[in-house]
């Protein structure tokens, strides 16, 4: 049986890291941090196939987190909570999706999905890569 995929989910809000944690933790490994320290650990530590961040981080906004996890890892899919999507700024942090509050379980679930199916893939072509 395949292992979980693993998700580190960063998020001042601790309620929100429970709550998430409470409905997705039968399909996915959940690590939760409550602190960008918290979440650079948490990846020099091991692989998260996704990372998902809430927008507004103390000391360091959820964008500029998830573009400084490109480099560590670049296969990683990015998900990012807010309240509203801005196109132009968050680009350049390679999202993949949103998680628009107030949540919606079975769109989050389908967008997790897909999120995992993203990283198989760019796994996939990084091993085949000359």
């Amino acid at each position: 049986m395949a292992s979980s995929p693993t998700i580190l989910y960063i998020d001042n809000e601790i309620n929100n890291l429970i709550s998430f944690g409470a409905l997705f933790r039968r399909e996915y490994k959940i690590i939760p941090a409550s602190s960008v320290t918290e979440a650079l650990t948490v990846l020099k530590n091991g692989l998260v196939e996704i990372i998902i961040c809430s927008k507004n981080l103390n000391g360091m906004s959820g964008i500029e987190f998830l573009r400084l996890t490109i480099s560590m890892y670049p296969n990683s899919t990015r998900l990012l909570v807010s309240d509203y999507i801005n196109l132009d700024t968050e680009n350049k942090a390679q999202i993949f999706n949103y998680l628009i509050k107030p949540w919606d379980e079975v769109k989050i679930r389908q967008i997790l999905k897909e999120a995992h199916a993203l990283f198989e893939i760019k796994e996939i072509i990084s091993k085949n890569s000359w």
